[in-house]
C-alpha cells in the first residue's frame, strides 16, 4: 500500500513538474514573441517628430559621423531616439499620467502641482563628473580666443525663483546652490556672469515671470533678465521702449502635458515690440531661410505655441541688424530659453548667430573665428545647462 500511494505521489508530481515545466516554456515564448513585435513594430513605424502628449520634438534618428561617434554625442542621442521613438510611447505616458493624477499625486515625473496653478519641475543635479567635465570642455573653448568677451547667463527655472510656492515638503533640488557654484566657476575661468535671480524675484511680485503650465520663462521674465544684462554690460539698447502685445491666451504647456496634472489651465503668451521700428533680418542657416521678423504667426495654431519665438530651435540662426547701436557680433549658445530673450539683444549688435549644440555637430571653436565674433554670450536655464 504504501508503495502504491509513493508511486502515485511521484506521478503527481511529475506531473505537476510537467505541466511547470510547460506553463514556463508557453510564457518564454509569449515574452521572446512580444519583445521580437515590438522590435519589428520599432523598426517598421516611421519615426514620430512631435509628441502630442509631451507637447516637444521627438528625438528622430541622429546622424552618425566621425564627429558625433568620437565626441560621445551618438550614443546618448541614440539612447534619446530609442525611448522616445518606442511603440506606443505616448498612450503609455497618457495612461500614466492620468492614473497619477487621480491618485492624488503632488508630484509626477519630477513635476510638482504647486500653488496659483503652477506645475514646476524639478531638476537632476549632476554628479561631480558629469560637472567637471562639462565646465572644462566650456573653460577650454574660453582659453583659447583671448580676445573675444566670454558671458554667461544661466537661468534660475522657477524651482528656485517660485519656492514659495511649492508642495510642502517637496524634495526639490538645491537649484540656487548649484547656481552659486556655475556663478564662481565661470567667473574663475574668465566669463562675465549674469546673475538674474534678483532681478527675476523682483519681477515676480508685479508680473508673471515663468508660465504655469510650461517650463520656460516667460518674455517678462526674459525681459527682466535682459534689463539685468544691460545694465551690468552698459548695452546701448538698455532704454529701448517696447509695447507689449499678448498674441495667445490659450498656451499649455509641456508640464501639463508630462505630468497630466491642470490639463484645463492655460497661459498667455506676450511678444515685445520695439517702439522704434528694427530692419532684421534672420536667416535659418542650414535651412537656407530668411524672414524680416523673429516671430512666426502661424504657430499659434499649433500645439506648440511657445514655438512663435524662431518658430522652435534649429541649429544655426543668424539676425543681422544694420542699424544696430554697434559693430559687434555676438554668438550665443544656446537652448529654448533664448527664443524669447534673443530679440532684446538684437538692438545691441549688428550680428547675432545662435547655435544650439543640441542639433548643431560642428565645432564651437572654430566657428568662433569663421564668424569673427567678438563676444559669446551661454544662455542657458540651469536644469538644461547641466542635462547637456
Amino acid at each position: 500500500m504504501a508503495q502504491r500511494n509513493t508511486n502515485r505521489n511521484n506521478r503527481i508530481s511529475n506531473e505537476e513538474r510537467r505541466k511547470r515545466s510547460f506553463c514556463f516554456r508557453v510564457l518564454f515564448i509569449v515574452m521572446a514573441v512580444i519583445i521580437l513585435l515590438f522590435d519589428l513594430i520599432f523598426f517598421i513605424l516611421p519615426d514620430k517628430e512631435l509628441s502630442e502628449i509631451e507637447n516637444r520634438k521627438l528625438q528622430l534618428f541622429p546622424k552618425l559621423n566621425f564627429t558625433t561617434l568620437t565626441n560621445g554625442k551618438f550614443e546618448s542621442l541614440f539612447d534619446n531616439y530609442v525611448a522616445d521613438q518606442f511603440p506606443g510611447r505616448n498612450g503609455w505616458v497618457k495612461m500614466k499620467s492620468t492614473v497619477d493624477r487621480f491618485a492624488g499625486k503632488t508630484e509626477n515625473r519630477d513635476i510638482f502641482l504647486a500653488k496659483d496653478g503652477y506645475l514646476i519641475q524639478n531638476m537632476l543635479m549632476p554628479s561631480d563628473e558629469a560637472y567637471t567635465a562639462k565646465m572644462e570642455e566650456i573653460k577650454a573653448i574660453a582659453s583659447a580666443h583671448a580676445n573675444v568677451n566670454f558671458y554667461a547667463l544661466i537661468a534660475p527655472t522657477a524651482l528656485s525663483i517660485l519656492d514659495d510656492h511649492l508642495p510642502a515638503n517637496a524634495p526639490a533640488a538645491d537649484e540656487d546652490g548649484l547656481l552659486d557654484r556655475l556663478k564662481e566657476d565661470f567667473t574663475g575661468a574668465g566669463f562675465t556672469f549674469i546673475d538674474t535671480r534678483d532681478a527675476l524675484r523682483t519681477a515676480a511680485k508685479e508680473e508673471q515671470v515663468y508660465y504655469r503650465t510650461d517650463h520656460h520663462w516667460t518674455t517678462h521674465g526674459a525681459y527682466a533678465a535682459y534689463k539685468q544684462m544691460a545694465e551690468q554690460l552698459s548695452l546701448p539698447g538698455k532704454d529701448t521702449a517696447y509695447q507689449q502685445k499678448m498674441v495667445t491666451d490659450s498656451f499649455s504647456g509641456t508640464l501639463t502635458a508630462s505630468s497630466g496634472f491642470r490639463t484645463s489651465e492655460t497661459d498667455s503668451i506676450y511678444v515685445y515690440l520695439p517702439e522704434t521700428e528694427q530692419n532684421i533680418t534672420v536667416t535659418y542657416v542650414e535651412e537656407g531661410k530668411r524672414k524680416a521678423s523673429f516671430y512666426e504667426a502661424d504657430n499659434l495654431d499649433v500645439k506648440d505655441q511657445y514655438t512663435i519665438f524662431f518658430n522652435g530651435n534649429y541649429p544655426q540662426i543668424r539676425i543681422e541688424n544694420p542699424g544696430a547701436a554697434s559693430d559687434k557680433k555676438l554668438l550665443v549658445v544656446k537652448d529654448s530659453y533664448a527664443n524669447c530673450f534673443v530679440p532684446f539683444l538684437a538692438g545691441d549688435y549688428k550680428q547675432i548667430l545662435m547655435v544650439d549644440p543640441r542639433y548643431y555637430e560642428g565645432d564651437l571653436n572654430a566657428l568662433i573665428d569663421s564668424e569673427g565674433a567678438t563676444d559669446v554670450l551661454y544662455l542657458y536655464n540651469v536644469a538644461t545647462f547641466i542635462e547637456q
